[in-house]
């Protein structure tokens, strides 16, 4: 087939729509590149901002070590390697305490290949302190599992020397071969587990749990991932159970527990008749009958909710029954069942806040914005009665979040700046920075984070712009 040549008059045309394409796209291509160096430069002087506040953080620290630190600081070194920030990976390797420093020693070891992996596993070897020595491994372990070396990940796995951190890796084993579909050897990492349980604690620097408990341990971690693994594992600690010479109720008590999460509910109740404490005893009673309902749908649960006695496990049980009634999308049927628990809540003589707080998020998911905000009211007038420990002031800073999530930005601050404590206060003001960055307020958070003076609360209120900022960069770069 021939086509005719375009006319002069054609090609001039052609050329003219050519130009006019150009000169609309090319400025709208420029203002995205300049966007995304915008982004890019907030992230870099975040995490900068962050590095600072974390190092002062650690050095005023009078404790050898404290784990909310530890935290900020895994977050951190996770957020410059999104960043490929090397050097500022090692700046905090030579100006954090030992205690944190020693924790991220090998956050800039190579991790691409097996031969990667193989030098760090010799290296590991050479660690005299067995709690680095397997912190190593279980890394090599988790980082092998995500890029596939399933079959080095058991080599690296058998090298770990503490009972309960092999059986921990041998399980994450066990479900990435099953999940790949792999079942004998997922089986074969289930034996692993299990033979690290009946590992004697004789001459190790830590106490060992028995047996019967470490395996109940295995069963409900495996549960619903690999129910066969986790089967395999009940009927092994049902057997050390038996095998003891006097079984007590917590032991018969665990093991319904067990079974209740992996989904045997009739070994769950033969276990039941062994447990004499009645407090116990009953507890276990509501979580089988629960769990009996689940199976029938959620009209059943909410008829066995009803009839519990305690009203948290109530609330909870309703809680929990609308989230999934809203995740399947039965709007109207969430929202009734969340009322139910709000009337539960307003007739309980406990201190509900923390429900409160979670039903309000569920409404949420429900759509119902209004009904949420009203809960939140409730939240916080009871927030306002006294309370145990730390309860008052960790509900104060999830209040503050889902004020913030809402777009109450000045109402969350009033919120926040209730708390005294550093750390709290912090937490409350990272939650309030990430739902800014969420709602394209970045120039906001940065400007009231340059005021803060703390270094608790800068470090956390940096660190939580950064990994807002980057979860924001990936979801722009999938779409």
């Amino acid at each position: 087939m021939r086509f005719a040549r375009p006319s002069s008059a054609s090609l001039q045309w052609l050329l003219l729509l050519a130009c006019l394409f150009l000169a609309f796209s090319m400025p709208a291509q420029e203002q995205s590149e300049q966007g995304d160096q915008e982004t890019q430069d907030e992230l870099q002087g975040a995490l900068r901002q962050a590095r600072d506040a974390v190092v002062r953080l650690a050095a005023e620290e009078d404790s050898s070590y404290d784990g909310s630190i530890s935290k900020k600081v895994n977050q951190l070194v996770e957020s410059l390697h999104y960043a490929g920030d090397r050097d500022d990976i090692r700046y905090l390797q030579h100006h954090l305490k030992k205690a944190y420093a020693d924790e991220i020693r090998s956050a800039l070891e190579p991790s691409a290949t097996l031969q990667d992996f193989a030098s760090r596993v010799s290296k590991a070897d050479g660690v005299k302190d067995i709690f680095e020595h397997d912190e190593d491994l279980k890394t090599v372990v988790s980082q092998e599992i995500e890029r596939g070396f399933l079959e080095d990940a058991v080599n690296a796995a058998r090298g770990i020397r503490l009972p309960g951190s092999r059986s921990d890796a041998f399980i994450e084993i066990a479900i990435a071969q099953h999940e790949k579909g792999n079942d004998p050897a997922a089986a074969e990492a289930v034996n692993a587990a299990l033979r690290a349980c009946f590992q004697s604690g004789k001459n190790l620097p830590l106490v060992i749990e028995s047996p019967e408990h470490q395996l109940g341990g295995v069963a409900a971690a495996l549960g619903a991932r690999y129910p066969e693994g986790a089967q395999r594992a009940l009927e092994e600690a049902e057997k050390a159970v038996e095998a003891k010479a006097k079984p007590d109720y917590l032991d018969w008590s665990n093991l319904s527990r067990a079974a209740i999460a992996v989904g045997d509910l009739p070994s769950a109740t033969r276990f039941l008749h062994k447990v004499e404490v009645k407090d116990e005893r009953v507890d276990l009673q509501t979580q089988i009958a629960v769990a009996q309902a689940q199976q029938e749908g959620p009209d059943a649960v909410v008829r066995t909710a009803l009839k519990i006695s305690d009203p948290w496990v109530k609330i909870r049980v309703l809680r929990d029954t609308a989230n999934q009634q809203s995740e399947a999308g039965d709007s109207n049927g969430a929202i009734t069942t969340l009322r139910l628990a709000i009337e539960a809540a307003n007739r309980a003589h406990e201190r509900t806040v923390l429900l409160l707080h979670d039903m309000a998020w569920a409404q949420i998911d429900t759509g119902d914005r209004i009904g949420a905000e009203h809960t939140l009211d409730l939240a916080l007038q009871e927030n306002e009665r006294p309370a145990y420990g730390q309860d008052q002031v960790d509900a104060w800073a999830l209040l503050a979040d889902t004020f913030a999530f809402l777009g109450h930005f000045d109402r969350a601050h009033k919120i926040a700046s209730r708390i005294n404590d550093h750390f709290f206060r912090g937490r409350a003001l990272g939650f309030i920075a990430e739902r800014e960055v969420e709602a394209g307020r970045s120039e906001e958070a940065l400007a009231w984070a340059k005021q803060l003076k703390d270094p608790d609360e800068r470090a956390s209120v940096y660190l939580s712009i950064a990994e807002t900022t980057i979860e924001k960069l990936k979801d722009e770069s999938t779409q």
